[in-house]
């Protein structure tokens, strides 16, 4: 048996050398290899010199890298129709289908309209109500329009109708819109998986915000569908596993971006006054606008 004098976890680390040692082995346990910190310069440059080799690897890794989004991507003209199409079927369906939703609008929001998700992502959508109704109508009104659901689409499922947003996921087969959009249907895109909530506004405001760093610099896409890639293939993108989402990655990323510069000489470092970050910060607000703001 355990001593009485003697904690039943382990002692707290008390130096940054034991915590960089804690962080190693947490790494290496969850990623099987230990991340380097090296900064880019010394991998670039040897003695002040440009080291040729490296130059080849990371040119070589971003051609495969835009050549594998290249080949992600190459039916997104096609899945962007077949999606604006569902979206339009399923609010015709909503507002024929339930009394409480004779006025709502249907959005898209989250991965497969923020320009971060996968041509075949899943379709995230909510309803966006002129008045907003009590929890208990809400969930009664999508309890109404599942059953009305289930003889339009396939594998209506309504186990999450409890949750404090209140939500119905079905699939849209591909025979529902192949007669219309015939040009637009893909190998292996047999049906869209969709879940449709009650209400969202923040989810649909975060999409237009993502989507506005997507559109400025396509770049910005390569990077984050290369990065979920990787955090999926490491099983690091569970957040019920205590890892980050896929959205947290693209904050981090984000960050990144808005907070470093390239140099003349191509080079990623830290943002310096004044200088150009590969990213505009939308969060950044010139100084002078509150002051011109209450002077008008």
């Amino acid at each position: 048996s355990a001593s009485p004098d003697r904690l039943w976890f382990d002692p707290l680390p008390s130096t940054i050398e034991e915590c960089l040692a804690l962080r190693a082995a947490m790494q290496k346990r969850t990623l099987q290899f230990v991340p380097s910190t090296i900064p880019l310069e010394q991998v670039l440059y040897k003695q002040g010199t440009l080291n040729p080799g490296a130059v080849t690897v990371f040119n070589g890794l971003s051609t495969s890298m835009g050549r594998w989004f290249h080949q992600l991507h190459v039916h997104e003209a096609a899945v962007v129709q077949v999606r604006q199409w569902i979206r339009e079927f399923i609010q015709h369906q909503v507002q024929q289908g339930c009394k409480a939703f004779q006025q709502a609008r249907v959005l898209i929001f989250g991965s497969s309209a923020n320009g971060f998700g996968s041509p075949l992502s899943d379709m995230d959508m909510c309803l966006d109500l002129p008045q907003p109704l009590l929890e208990e109508e809400g969930t009664e009104a999508m309890g109404k329009l599942a059953e009305f659901l289930e003889t339009v689409v396939d594998d209506v499922d309504t186990s999450r109708l409890g949750a404090r947003i209140p939500i119905v996921m079905f699939r849209v087969p591909s025979s529902l819109w192949s007669k219309d959009l015939p040009h637009a249907v893909v190998d292996g895109m047999d049906f869209v998986e969709c879940d449709l909530s009650l209400r969202n506004p923040l989810a649909v405001l975060n999409t237009a915000y993502l989507r506005s760093y997507a559109e400025i610099n396509p770049s910005t896409r390569v990077l984050a569908s290369i990065i979920k890639k990787w955090a999926k293939a490491r099983d690091i993108n569970n957040p019920a596993r205590h890892t980050l989402s896929s959205y947290g990655y693209i904050l981090m990323l984000l960050h990144f971006l808005t907070s470093h510069q390239k140099t003349p000489s191509g080079v990623v470092t830290k943002l310096t006054p004044g200088a150009t970050p590969l990213l505009p910060n939308l969060h950044w607000m010139d100084p002078r606008w509150p002051t011109a703001a209450a002077a008008a």
